[in-house]
């Protein structure tokens, strides 16, 4: 036989589990206008997390993360998820001017009084910033080398 006091326990748990569900639905909303609007993994995740932590303080970070994870990997499937460079990475590149050469994505000759923008993996990769930094908003990959440049930057 289930007590009161009991049964009313049972109660307030299974309101807080529908209350997650309900603002877990809302948030998957959320983050599929963010996917649409091609917003960064790195975004949608912060916004995940932050969203949870704003709805349900007493969660701990573990409990969070476990939440927000979950809601975030619920949206990629069937998705093709991109990882990009973050805008600070992106900033870290700089552009300078001096070099000669090829852009290694238009092909087309770069002259000493052009801003380029070269590629820490190897000084020989050199872009126009408007032929590179779309590529970047998609990929973290050098697109000559292959090679990752969250490790150089």
């Amino acid at each position: 036989m289930v007590t009161q006091e009991l049964q009313e326990k049972i109660d307030e748990e299974l309101e807080k589990g529908e209350k997650i569900i309900e603002e877990t639905e809302k948030i998957i909303e959320e983050i599929n206008r963010l996917w649409e609007n091609n917003v960064s993994e790195e975004e949608i995740r912060s916004f995940v997390y932050d969203k949870y932590k704003e709805l349900f303080p007493q969660f701990n970070e573990n409990m969070l993360n476990i939440l927000s994870e979950t809601a975030f990997l619920m949206t990629t499937v069937g998705k093709k998820v991109r990882i990009n460079l973050s805008n600070e990475q992106i900033e870290k590149l700089g552009k300078i001017k001096g070099k000669s050469g090829v852009c290694g994505t238009c092909l087309e000759d770069i002259t000493k009084n052009e801003e380029v923008i070269t590629l820490p993996c190897d000084e020989k990769h050199i872009y126009h910033p408007d032929c590179i930094l779309p590529w970047f908003k998609l990929n973290v990959n050098c697109p000559t080398c292959r090679k990752d440049l969250r490790e150089l930057l």
